[in-house]
């Protein structure tokens, strides 16, 4: 339980974080994730992305602090957090890999947070208290 514990902090505290950065710094979030000012030549495309950037990081800032305060429950008697958990990993990496094969990102810019949503993905389907591991959990 400790393991799961820990992940979900730290996944919370990751979704959190940029979840913040989206928010407070909606113009400033694409340079970050490697993307250059030319790919936006008018303002309203900006403006929309600015807004839906804003949208977006308060949606991250609240599943960060929902995976954050499940982790301080007993994940066998109050699995709800960790489902969603595994059920907001699984849903950014299908995106994250839809992105990609659709062209819309290059592998060089999304690699890290791909890699990192998928590390944490299989942490908490490996962690999870499943019905058979449920001696480990008392």
């Amino acid at each position: 339980m400790r393991n799961l514990r820990i992940a979900m902090i730290l996944y919370g505290a990751i979704q959190i974080a940029a979840g913040f950065v989206m928010w407070l710094m909606p113009d400033k979030f694409p340079s970050f994730i490697g993307f250059n000012e030319q790919m936006f030549m008018s303002t309203d495309a900006r403006g929309f992305l600015n807004f839906m950037l804003i949208l977006a990081g308060v949606a991250f800032i609240a599943g960060g602090f929902i995976i954050i305060s499940g982790s301080f429950n007993n994940p066998w008697r109050n699995a709800n957090p960790v489902r969603f958990a595994i059920l907001w990993s699984a849903l950014m990496f299908v995106g994250q890999i839809h992105a990609l094969i659709k062209g819309s990102v290059s592998f060089g810019q999304i690699w890290f947070v791909l890699i990192i949503t998928a590390i944490f993905l299989a942490a908490f389907i490996i962690f999870y208290p499943w019905p058979f591991n449920r001696k480990s959990f008392r």
